[in-house]
């Protein structure tokens, strides 16, 4: 009968422990850490504008991200209803609202002859010249159309002026209409003429040939004159004559002999070369 051998077993701490780790590639187990597997490794933080739609993004353009573009500055996709005027859209007032100027598909309402809110008018027509415009607002001057049926002789929009081609009440510029126009030197209105304008909207110059009674002028140029010469666009009494008066005037009521009116002109005084003296003006003929 054989005898039974007994064998004594190791302690643990001498031996390979066993473990149900999967060896390593070089054949040795991995080493298990007292608590547990370790977290897998994250990667970058998202950023908005580096081109990338990363998670939470609705879209990134990078560079071209912007308010109005299709993909704003914090990667959110623009919208009809966002209030701002993106790619695409004709108008976006804020709200999808269809019955208001801005429909729900951010297209103007105008022009479906329904009057909605914001507009002013609708005749559901495309004709600009008409009573109402394709704005659906009624015409008015300085809306830059030409409103020739509403008595509008030019409309240049904001370019009007009352110094510019079309004035503040989209009429030409002309002479005589009181405001200085690009061409104009003067205008004094009503077609009259002033101490500082002639007719012709230009300031009065001796020997431009023409006569500003205003400025004081009595003739101009060297044109024959009754009984008169004409000396710095005032009549100076021809030597030949011993006296002159004002009772010969042509159709305009001038005088075309001496002075306007001698009987007033202390340098004649009444008569043609006989000045009142020096501190003394003339009344009627009468040095005083």
């Amino acid at each position: 009968m054989f005898a039974r051998v007994r064998v004594a077993l190791l302690p643990c701490a001498l031996l390979s422990c066993f473990s149900s780790d999967p060896p390593d590639d070089d054949g040795t187990a991995s080493a298990a850490t007292s608590q547990g597997e370790s977290s897998p490794t994250t990667g970058p933080a998202a950023v908005c504008g580096d081109g990338v739609i990363d998670p939470g993004e609705q879209c990134d353009d990078g560079a071209a991200n912007a308010v109005d573009a299709v993909c704003k500055p914090d990667c959110v996709a623009g919208s009809c209803g966002d209030g701002v005027l993106g790619p695409g859209e004709a108008c976006d007032d804020g709200n999808t609202r269809d019955d208001d100027g801005c429909s729900n598909i951010c297209r103007s309402n105008c022009g479906d002859g329904i009057v909605n809110a914001g507009e002013a008018c609708d005749d559901g027509n495309a004709i600009e010249d008409d009573a109402c415009t394709t704005r659906c607002i009624p015409p008015t001057c300085g809306d830059g159309i030409l409103q020739d049926k509403f008595g509008e002789q030019c409309d240049d929009g904001p370019d009007n002026s009352y110094t510019a081609a079309c004035t503040g009440y989209c009429q030409d510029a002309r002479c005589g209409d009181g405001f200085v126009g690009p061409t104009e030197q003067c205008d004094p209105g009503d077609n009259v003429e002033a101490v500082d304008c002639d007719f012709d909207c230009r300031h009065p110059l001796c020997g431009d040939g023409k006569i500003n009674e205003a400025a004081l002028e009595d003739c101009d140029g060297n044109g024959p004159h009754e009984r008169a010469m004409c000396l710095s666009c005032r009549f100076a009494c021809d030597l030949g004559f011993g006296d002159c008066d004002d009772t010969d005037v042509d159709d305009k009521g001038n005088d075309k002999g001496c002075e306007t009116d001698i009987r007033s002109s202390a340098a004649h005084c009444g008569q043609c070369q006989k000045p009142c003296p020096a501190g003394q003006s003339c009344v009627d003929s009468v040095c005083a």
